[in-house]
């Protein structure tokens, strides 16, 4: 699937635009913020997500990228810090955010309430918007 994706993506909307690295990770323009972000995109990473990490560096982040949009849920199982997460469309529009969201709301899934293809999960506080 990396192979597949766009190496540069310039987007409108709240300024994202995204590079693809050739070290599996991206990164993404936020504004006048730059985040790194790992990408995980096969079935095992999904599904492990930041669960068992300590924390994060200022301006790193995970990069979701499922195959198809959908309403891709997030919870906060084996988490142990807060985390923003945004969702975003397969035309990289950020159509939603939740900030700030704890391990404590384990088991609670939190979805978008429109389809998006990609996800990006950020140490709590990193998205301004």
């Amino acid at each position: 699937m990396k192979e597949n994706m766009l190496l540069y993506a310039g987007i409108i909307v709240l300024g994202l635009s995204v590079m693809l690295n050739q070290n599996n990770t991206v990164i993404l323009q936020l504004g006048s913020v730059s985040v790194r972000a790992n990408i995980a995109d096969s079935r095992p990473e999904l599904e492990k997500g930041l669960s068992g990490i300590a924390s994060l560096p200022a301006n790193t982040g995970l990069w979701f990228v499922f195959d198809t949009s959908d309403y891709h849920g997030i919870w906060m199982k084996d988490m142990k810090f807060a985390i923003d997460i945004a969702w975003i469309d397969d035309q990289y529009r950020i159509v939603h955010t939740q900030h700030n969201v704890a391990p404590e709301t384990y088991p609670t899934v939190f979805r978008p309430p429109v389809p998006a293809r990609y996800v990006l999960e950020v140490p709590a506080g990193s998205l301004l918007f």
